[in-house]
Order: structure tokens, then sequence, then C-alpha cells
């Protein structure tokens, strides 16, 4: 695979990862905004629902979609194995710049699951707090790009149990109507479950492997959300001050 095409297959997985975030904030912002707005959404209970619905199954669809282990499938696996053979000749000149400037490394902030890959740095730094008596935040790791991949690459194979749970729901509830399970949706849910943190962290690791693989051949950082994916809550809030007016208008045509 060519620099050009490398660059293509991870645009459109960065994309797709995009849009799995997207639809997942708004599953995030539904849940919020049920409790906080109960009264403004049921004016179209039936639209939200659909909506709702809508949104589980596209989340479930794009994700199957990036973590896709069959033989044909241009996936996230593969990508990884095309950045393997990256080298600095295909970075950005812009990141050549500054890779060699940081001795050709770069400065990566561990996430809570990854500091299980580097206990000992995780451990000296969690020493250093606590003799300062400062809370720890998180580590921070000098890596090469190679060893940022490998990161990754463990990453991927530490949740296959939840990539194999994925699949089976695809397969069984979202893309086939199964013949063995018969619309027994309930022990699908219950044998191969996908849980709030399950998709997190299948989100968030699509976003970083396709953001890095775009920003060190393109120099473009992308964005992980819309800058505006919380907007829904501005229109409910509309709702509730047309409530008021709503209710100040009928006390007059009464009153009158």
């Amino acid at each position: 695979m060519n620099k050009n095409e490398l660059i293509h297959l991870a645009t459109n997985i960065y994309e797709e990862a995009l849009m799995a975030n997207s639809y997942w904030d708004i599953v995030n912002h539904y849940h919020s905004n049920i409790s906080n707005y109960n009264d403004e959404m049921n004016y179209s209970p039936a639209f939200y629902h659909v909506i709702y619905q809508a949104l589980i199954e596209g989340i479930f669809i794009n994700l199957a979609k990036i973590y896709d282990t069959h033989g044909n499938a241009l996936a996230i696996g593969t990508l990884l194995e095309e950045m393997k053979k990256i080298s600095v000749d295909d970075f950005h000149e812009h990141v050549v710049e500054h890779y060699k400037l940081c001795g050709n490394h770069f400065q990566h902030r561990l996430k809570q699951d990854e500091e299980c890959f580097f206990k000992k740095e995780v451990s000296e730094q969690r020493s250093i707090c606590n003799t300062l008596k400062i809370d720890y935040i998180h580590t921070t790791v000098e890596l090469t790009f190679e060893e940022i991949v490998d990161l990754y690459i463990k990453k991927l194979c530490s949740i296959k149990p939840s990539i194999e749970n994925l699949r089976v729901q695809r397969n069984k509830i979202y893309a086939h109507n199964d013949r063995q399970t018969n619309f027994d949706f309930k022990s699908i849910y219950e044998k191969n479950p996908i849980n709030k943190n399950d998709a997190d962290v299948l989100i968030d690791l699509a976003l970083d492997i396709s953001c890095l693989c775009v920003e060190i051949l393109t120099g473009v950082s992308k964005a992980r959300s819309y800058t505006n994916i919380d907007d829904w809550e501005a229109s409910l809030k509309m709702i509730t001050i047309g409530e008021k007016y709503r209710d100040a208008y009928l006390e007059e045509l009464l009153t009158d």
C-alpha cells in the first residue's frame, strides 16, 4: 500500500470513527437530557425513540466495520499493519521537524487503559507525586513512532473479547435476521454484552489510531468530535422558554 492509499484508508476509518463517536455523544446527551428535560422531550416521544434506536444501530454498524476481522476487510487491523511499515521518510515535513527536535520520539500521555503496559514508569510517577504530596494525574512517556504503533497493537489485542461480542451482535442482530437466534435478542445481549465502557474504548482507540496516521502522513490534526455536538440542549432550553410564554399567554386570555 503506497502513501496515498494509506492516507485514504486512515481517513476513511477516521470518518467512520468520528461518526460513531458523534452518535455516541448524542446517545449520552439523550440520557442526560431525558432526566433534565423530560417534559420538553415528551412533546415528541416517537421522534426521540426512533432517533435513539437508529443511533444505537449506527454505532454498532460503524464499529463493526472498523473492527472487522474478515480477510478481505479494510479495517483497523489492516491500518495498523500498514502503519508498521511507515518510516520517518514518509512523515509530513512538519512532523519530521518536530520528531527530530524531540530526539526521534514523541511525548505520549498514557491513558488509564495504557498504564498496564508501562507499570515501571507509572510506579515512578506515582512515587514522585506521593513524595511531593500532589495528586497523581497521568504519566507521560517518550516513545518512538514504532513503539506507539506497538502499543496500539497491544491495546487492540487486549480488547479482542469486546470485538468478538461486537461481531456477534452485528451478525445476529443488526445485519441479519439470524435463523438460529430466532429474534431472541435478549440472550445475545446477555451472552455477548457491549457496555458503555466497551463502547468508549472501541471508539477512542479507533480515533487514536486513525488520527495518528493521518497527522503523521499529512500534518493535519483531526478533530475527535464536532464542536457543536451538544447544541441539542440549547434547543430544549428554548422549548422551556416557549412553555413559559405559552403559560403567560393562556393566563392573559383567561383574564380577558
